[in-house]
């Protein structure tokens, strides 16, 4: 089954898919950033099973680390 921001990103590119506050992301540019940052942490030595701990105030780029950490390859 395909989901999450890749399949959205395949089939709704530019739907709104995250709004905070004054910023918005199309799921194009949303699965962009998550991509980025799941390629990121694969460059540190980060893999399946590892542990990410982050400290952020309330802002879009908490649930960028939580699909990026969770993500099993960048599309």
């Amino acid at each position: 089954m395909d989901i999450g921001a890749g399949a959205n990103a395949r089939t709704l590119r530019t739907a709104t898919a995250i709004v905070f506050g004054d910023t918005r992301f199309s799921w194009a540019a949303w699965n962009g950033r998550i991509n980025q940052l799941a390629h990121a942490f694969r460059a540190l030595g980060l893999g399946r099973g590892d542990k990410v701990a982050v400290m952020l105030h309330n802002c879009h780029q908490i649930l960028e680390v939580g699909q990026a950490a969770v993500q099993d390859r960048a599309s």
